[in-house]
């Protein structure tokens, strides 16, 4: 998944969420093998988001 793609899935999931900024996470600090961002929200709040991974339909 790329991050556009994790993006993406992020606001038809939550779209009533208002976001302020956000960027994708490090991998070599965080979950490796997986695509997510850190959001930080316009009430401060601050989301680490980990869609879940669609299977590789061939």
């Amino acid at each position: 998944m790329t991050f556009q793609e994790c993006l993406h899935k992020f606001h038809e999931s939550f779209p009533n969420i208002e976001v302020w900024d956000y960027r994708p996470i490090c991998h070599e600090l965080f979950e490796k093998d997986k695509e997510g961002m850190t959001i930080w929200l316009k009430n401060g709040d601050m989301v680490v988001y980990y869609p879940k991974q669609e299977e590789n339909q061939t």
